[in-house]
């Protein structure tokens, strides 16, 4: 390791006070700092050590391309030891440089960066689900408004308008409905919560209507542990249960305060 790539390192200790910047990897350029991605472990190469520094390289990747992530920190290098290829991390804080001999934008994980372990490869992503029940975690990052109110048949439970075909209006039964989109970090669905569920998920932001409701809903990041159905392109929230609810704001205003404490 030379001179330079030390330096570059010595650089993450002087980073300004500004708020995360939240990126897609193929968004991400040489000058960009305060980075926070969520991605898929791709490869994971060996420590690198020399007589004052410590360096591990990771590849990881999302749905718009593929990054190397140069890990400084020691406390995030250690993390390192248990991933696998196909975990979910997340870098809070990174800051981009361009490798001089590749010429590639890189992620650097510095001082006052972080790594985190999202989920493990064996849990299913969005993009791993198969037909009928599964387990995904992710975050409810928009909530439909419109109606929420459809009507079935009580016997064959097909949606109707006003009369079932077969039979009729004498079973005609309303259920209240709620679209969200659900994003595993990788990737987004549209899934539909019916009935006491989707009670459940208005609950979690209570207001004077469902609207409104929905409109709180939209104001945070709430994390879900979700049973998702899978019915060919149609997915349906069975249960959720909570994982994490943060405003939207919470996680940028905690390394701002981090990086505060540290000037």
């Amino acid at each position: 390791m030379n001179a330079s790539s030390l330096q570059e390192e010595e650089k993450n200790k002087n980073i300004e006070n500004s708020e995360a910047i939240t990126k897609k990897i193929e968004q991400i350029n040489s000058k960009d700092k305060h980075i926070y991605i969520k991605a898929r472990v791709e490869k994971l190469f060996e420590l690198i050590q020399g007589n004052n520094f410590k360096m591990r390289k990771i590849i990881v990747s999302d749905n718009t391309g593929t990054i190397a992530v140069v890990i400084w920190n020691e406390k995030c290098i250690s993390l390192t030891e248990n991933l696998s290829e196909g975990d979910i991390i997340a870098v809070i804080n990174g800051y981009a440089r361009e490798n001089p001999l590749s010429k590639k934008v890189e992620i650097h994980v510095g001082k006052f960066s972080d790594l985190i372990l999202v989920k493990k490869s064996k849990e299913k992503t969005i993009s791993e689900m198969e037909e009928g029940l599964n387990l995904v975690d992710g975050y409810i990052t928009f909530v439909f408004r419109g109606e929420h109110t459809i009507k079935k048949c009580a016997i064959c439970k097909k949606k109707v308008n006003d009369s079932c075909e077969i039979h009729g209006n004498k079973a005609i039964e309303k259920h209240l409905i709620i679209k969200l989109i659900i994003n595993d970090g990788l990737n987004s669905i549209k899934v539909a919560a019916f009935d006491g569920i989707a009670e459940k998920l208005l609950s979690l932001r209570k207001g004077n209507s469902i609207d409104e409701s929905i409109l709180n809903l939209n104001k945070d990041i709430i994390e879900i542990e979700a049973q998702l159905i899978k019915n060919k392109d149609k997915y349906r929230l069975k249960n959720f249960s909570l994982l994490d609810e943060k405003s939207a704001n919470y996680y940028l205003e905690e390394i701002k305060h981090e990086l505060e404490k540290a000037a």
